[in-house]
């Protein structure tokens, strides 16, 4: 998670949002599950953390040493 990467780094919400350039009201909603980012903005978190992803994933482990960011995706028949 965001918010243990953020204490093990010794680095505060503030100064980690104006490192990845975000505003800080964002960065507190992510950090503490109160809002997903975009696509962009978990871009931008995973490189910003060397791969840690701000999405929730089943496979933590694994995921995470490789930066993926998973886009949930809904089946085409449920789109229209």
């Amino acid at each position: 998670l965001l918010i243990t990467y953020l204490k093990d780094a010794g680095e505060t919400v503030s100064q980690f949002a104006s490192r990845i350039d975000e505003a800080e009201s964002t960065i507190r909603k992510i950090v503490y599950r109160q809002r997903q980012p975009s696509l962009q903005l978990s871009i931008k978190i995973v490189a910003a953390t060397g791969g840690l992803s701000p999405h929730p994933i089943r496979d933590r482990t694994n995921a995470a040493k490789l930066g993926r960011v998973t886009v949930p995706m809904r089946p085409r028949d449920e789109i229209a």
